[in-house]
């Protein structure tokens, strides 16, 4: 599932402004709550509640935020490494 929306600029706003559009709507039709979310380590994510409006509107929808590295080299290999070996395994497995 993804959800996507185009802006002009990369900014803690905008990322808050996707959650609220579409994200979190989405969830709750279904009366799901919004708990966790993971995101990367660049500037539009991360900063002090108090001064940094993506953060502080993860803190009002009382929703916590973990972060992750982001991409490095060693990634693209382990997932090439991945889809050559498994994803064949896993998508012809009988899931139940």
């Amino acid at each position: 599932m993804a959800f996507a929306k185009l802006y002009t600029t990369k900014t803690p706003t905008t990322a808050a402004d996707i959650l609220n559009d579409k994200v979190l709507p989405y969830f709750e039709q279904y009366e799901l709550p919004m708990l966790r979310i993971l995101t990367d380590i660049d500037t539009e994510y991360c900063g002090k509640v108090e001064h940094h409006d993506y953060q502080l509107y993860l803190a009002i929808n009382d929703i916590e935020s973990y972060k992750d590295k982001g991409y490095v080299a060693s990634d693209e290999w382990y997932m090439r490494t991945l889809s050559q070996n498994d994803i064949t395994r896993v998508l012809s497995s009988d899931v139940s």
